[in-house]
C-alpha cells in the first residue's frame, strides 16, 4: 500500500548532535588533563552522558507501516498491528489505545505548542489515521482474527545495559 514512514523530532536530533560535540570536546580535554583520576572520571562521565543522549534523544521514534504502528521509546518498544488499534489520540504526545484499553504513548511525538500547533504529534496522528483508513477501505482490516493482532513489546536491553554499565564505571572511577 504505502511506504513505511518514520517520525523522529528534528529538534531532538539537532540537540543530541550538539551535546555529543560538546561531550566529545570535554572527553578529549579531560583525557589530556594532567591528573589521571580526573582523566578517567571525565571520560566515564562523558560516555555515560553520550549513551543517555542516544537513549533519550535519538532512539525514540514512531514508525507507521502497513503492518501497524511501532512506538520506540527510550526503554521499550511496542508494535501495535492495525486490527489491534482502537483509537488514535493526542494527550501531550501521540497516543494509541489498543482494543484492550491500554494506552501506548510515543515519547518522540510530543505536542510543540498546546494552544496552536500540535507539532509532530498531530503530524503522526494525521498520517496514522490516513494509513489506517486507506488499509480499511482496501479491505485489509476486515475479517481479521483477534489472535492475528497481537501486540509485541520489547525492552531495550542493549540501551538499559549500556547505560547501567556506564553509570557503574563512572561510580567506580569516583571511588578509586
Amino acid at each position: 500500500m504505502g511506504p513505511t514512514e518514520i517520525f523522529r523530532p528534528l529538534f531532538s536530533r539537532v540537540l543530541a548532535y550538539i551535546v555529543w560535540a560538546i561531550l566529545a570536546a570535554a572527553a578529549i580535554s579531560g583525557f589530556f588533563a594532567g591528573n589521571s583520576e580526573l582523566r578517567w572520571r571525565v571520560v566515564a562521565l562523558t560516555v555515560f552522558l553520550a549513551v543517555a543522549v542516544w537513549l533519550f534523544y535519538l532512539r525514540p521514534s514512531v514508525e507507521i507501516s502497513d503492518g501497524g504502528i511501532l512506538i520506540t521509546n527510550p526503554l521499550r518498544s511496542v508494535h501495535i498491528p492495525w486490527p489491534a488499534v482502537a483509537e488514535l489520540d493526542i494527550r501531550g504526545t501521540f497516543v494509541v489505545t489498543d482494543r484492550e484499553g491500554n494506552r501506548h504513548s510515543a515519547y518522540a511525538a510530543a505536542i510543540a505548542n498546546k494552544r496552536n500547533n500540535l507539532g509532530l504529534a498531530g503530524e503522526v496522528k494525521t498520517f496514522a489515521e490516513h494509513r489506517m483508513n486507506t488499509l480499511a477501505e482496501a479491505g485489509f482490516l476486515s475479517n481479521v482474527r483477534p489472535e492475528g493482532a497481537q501486540l509485541t513489546t520489547r525492552h531495550n536491553t542493549v540501551g538499559i545495559t549500556a547505560l547501567t554499565v556506564c553509570a557503574l564505571v563512572f561510580v567506580i572511577t569516583l571511588s578509586v
